[in-house]
């Protein structure tokens, strides 16, 4: 009888583990999603509205502060304001502003796909800072990420003949450069956050750190929004604010490493949709096979083992 009570408590356990590690893949691959058509409704807004970069921006964190607070303080009451380790989540704030600003700068002169990649290139840079940041050594994902690496250029020039590689880069595409530093320090707080403190902390925190700062700098750009201007700010948000809760919640079952090659999803999606849902031209061949070879190189990678993990643990900033 004990024995079988045993065998019992270990078949629930490995099926608790099986569905954390699920439930983390599945919400990093649907905020993919959800990222991708926020950009979607920013495009659409900025062509029929007189709504900028700064307006999304702010939009999008104060959305979050709006939505998130109320919850946050129901649940935990002022006892919950205490948290561990807050410089994490202040620079998981900085750098989760410092992306989405440059990201939606990006994309008011590129296309959505060029944008989406550049952004995603955190994709690559992730993998590689983590073996350096934990002394591992690992040829597999530097080669690989070199390969990544290679899909994206194909993906970026293919998104517009002629325009990355020939006649020099573009003011668009060093904000969509910046968008992927500024994610991947983004990445690191985040993973780092979730492992002193819970989802719904970590959410509350920097969606407020966020609004501040944002106020401050963008307050004299933003305008006042018209009942269709406000419909875009407003579904945009929401999309955004819920791909920040997918995220987050994610990360806590997935290492920043497996959570940053799981996001690369959203270059197929930007690279098969992006000429269907706005007008932005469709990839040529050399791009799309840019996009199969970045998915492919991260499949993989996420589907291996992680060096840093088999080092430290799952909890590596410990």
């Amino acid at each position: 009888m004990e024995s079988q009570r045993l065998g019992l408590a270990n078949i629930f356990s490995l099926v608790s583990s099986f569905s954390d590690r699920s439930l983390g893949r599945l919400m990093v691959l649907f905020s993919a999603f959800l990222f991708y058509f926020t950009t979607v409704l920013i495009r659409w807004g900025g062509e029929v509205t007189e709504l900028s970069t700064a307006d999304f921006t702010f939009a999008r964190f104060l959305g979050g502060a709006i939505v998130v607070s109320p919850v946050f303080l129901y649940l935990r009451g002022l006892q919950g304001l205490k948290v561990n380790k807050i410089h994490f989540i202040v620079g998981r704030a900085i750098f989760n502003l410092g992306a989405v600003g440059s990201l939606y700068k990006c994309i008011e002169t590129r296309t959505l796909a060029e944008g989406n990649i550049l952004n995603l290139s955190y994709c690559i840079i992730v993998p590689l800072i983590s073996l350096f940041i934990y002394k591992v050594r690992d040829f597999r994902t530097m080669i690989l990420s070199a390969f990544s690496f290679a899909g994206i250029a194909l993906v970026v020039n293919s998104a517009e003949p002629g325009g990355l590689f020939f006649s020099g880069v573009s003011t668009g595409t060093l904000w969509g450069c910046a968008s992927g530093v500024s994610a991947s320090l983004s990445i690191f707080s985040l993973k780092w956050s979730r492992d002193h403190n819970d989802t719904l902390s970590v959410l509350f925190y920097m969606f407020l750190i966020a609004l501040v700062i944002s106020t401050l700098v963008f307050w004299q750009d933003l305008v006042w929004p018209d009942r269709q201007a406000f419909l875009y700010l407003f579904f945009a948000t929401i999309a955004g604010i819920l791909g920040q809760f997918a995220l987050t919640l994610g990360y806590g079952y997935v290492s920043a490493a497996q959570g940053s090659v799981l996001g690369t999803t959203r270059i197929l999606i930007a690279a098969c949709l992006g000429s269907f849902l706005t007008n932005d031209m469709a990839l040529h061949i050399s791009g799309l096979l840019g996009a199969l070879i970045v998915f492919a190189v991260n499949y993989l990678i996420a589907t291996g083992s992680d060096p840093v993990e088999e080092k430290y643990g799952r909890r590596t900033s410990s």
